[in-house]
């Protein structure tokens, strides 16, 4: 690869934007190291600049697991310097590479970064459901995010659950979030504070259920969460034979005390409306 062009540039911003650009053309990357801004010096190094050190005084003969690393100590090194007028001029200190170019541009991770356009696209696609193999074709549709991975989808839904989260448990903020939207629901928490039971509803599925719910469907779903608690699912149906969900109730066991906790909630949430048929399985508790 023929490095940049020695040139002048208005900014710092645009001689780094015109050495990006350049690179990823050729299929490699550049990272900013050992920079001083205050001092007006830009290195601009190799993506694969440096070595692996191993801060842990690992040896091959008392290492467990066999180590890689991308890095191959490359020399590439372009240098920014400020002008007195403000600009800054672009060097090239040494424009050869110890190893060939990537296989393709989102390779390196460097490549791979996300606008803030395509991470608020993520955030809004990912809160309202959708999947990510879904989110991801959505984003590589457009160029600003043709060579985003779905490791880097998983990465910002795992952020953003970090930030809605807050330092909260996810049940601190799932009572939280159904405080504040004002959703009918009840919970229960036992001698030692953990939460044994939850049931909650919406009022528009209250008002569906008032208008439609002469038959009610209940049944628990099992071993579908990571708190292993049964999910009683509440289904009626609509006069156009759609279903929709009349409520939802969690608990710790299937016992008799349970249900009739459950169905009494459920009661409460309906203004003790009665259906005219429930439809189950041959669930004894239930029954």
């Amino acid at each position: 690869m023929n490095p940049p062009p020695e040139d002048t540039y208005d900014n710092v911003d645009a001689l780094k934007a015109v050495c990006r650009q350049h690179v990823a053309a050729h299929l490699y990357s550049i990272t900013t190291k050992q920079s001083d801004y205050k001092m007006g010096v830009l290195l601009l190094h190799c993506g694969k600049f440096g070595t692996c050190d191993d801060r842990h005084g690992l040896i091959e003969e008392t290492r467990q697991r066999l180590s890689s690393s991308v890095l191959t100590g490359c020399p590439f090194l372009l240098q920014g310097r400020r002008n007195r007028v403000g600009s800054w001029t672009l060097r090239v200190k040494c424009g050869e590479h110890n190893h060939p170019p990537l296989t393709r541009e989102a390779t390196h991770p460097s490549h791979r970064k996300m606008t803030n356009d395509v991470k608020e696209r993520v955030r809004i696609l990912s809160a309202t459901g959708v999947a990510p193999a879904q989110i991801l074709t959505l984003i590589r549709s457009k160029p600003s995010g043709e060579h985003v991975i779905m490791c880097n989808v998983y990465n910002l839904k795992r952020q953003h659950r970090i930030e809605q989260l807050d330092g909260r448990t996810p049940m601190e903020a799932l009572l939280s979030s159904l405080i504040k939207l004002d959703v009918p629901n009840t919970h229960y928490v036992d001698a030692s504070g953990r939460l044994t039971r939850l049931a909650f509803t919406s009022t528009k599925a209250v008002q569906l259920t008032r208008r439609f719910g002469t038959v009610l469907t209940m049944d628990c779903t099992y071993k579908t969460n990571r708190f292993k608690m049964p999910l009683l699912h509440i289904v009626s149906f609509a006069c156009t034979g759609a279903t929709f969900t009349s409520a939802i109730a969690f608990f710790s066991v299937e016992t008799i005390e349970d249900y009739e906790w459950a169905l009494n909630t459920y009661k409460g949430f309906m203004g003790n409306y009665l259906p005219l048929a429930i439809v189950t399985d041959r669930e004894l508790a239930l029954m």
